[in-house]
């Protein structure tokens, strides 16, 4: 028996094929010090709190975004060279922390 390939059928499978296995997302972890009001100010924070940091080490584990072959979102390496990131057989979680775009990662997240 001859399957028929219509342009429809063929046309699912290119959109089934471009369906990524794991649901994926963008998650914004911003950084507020204390008495912060503006957006503005708090999108420009540097990160020198080691609980901020830990608190991210808890989230997922740090990717350098020149190499990472995994999901990044809307990061680019171009843009933010680190990021956390967090994948399992069913997700893939890419956090995007203003405070490590806009400045040197911090030793203690590398």
């Amino acid at each position: 028996v001859e399957l028929g390939l219509s342009e429809g059928f063929v046309a699912a499978l290119d959109q089934l094929d471009a369906t990524p296995e794991r649901d994926t997302f963008q998650i914004p972890v911003l950084y507020v010090c204390k008495g912060q009001r503006r957006a503005d100010a708090v999108a420009h924070n540097a990160i020198e709190n080691s609980d901020f940091l830990h608190f991210l080490h808890c989230l997922a584990w740090p990717v350098d975004l020149r190499a990472h072959p995994g999901w990044k979102g809307s990061l680019s390496a171009d843009v933010c060279q680190t990021a956390p990131y967090y994948a399992d057989v069913t997700a893939e979680v890419i956090f995007h922390v203003p405070g490590l775009c806009s400045h040197p990662v911090p030793p203690a997240f590398r």
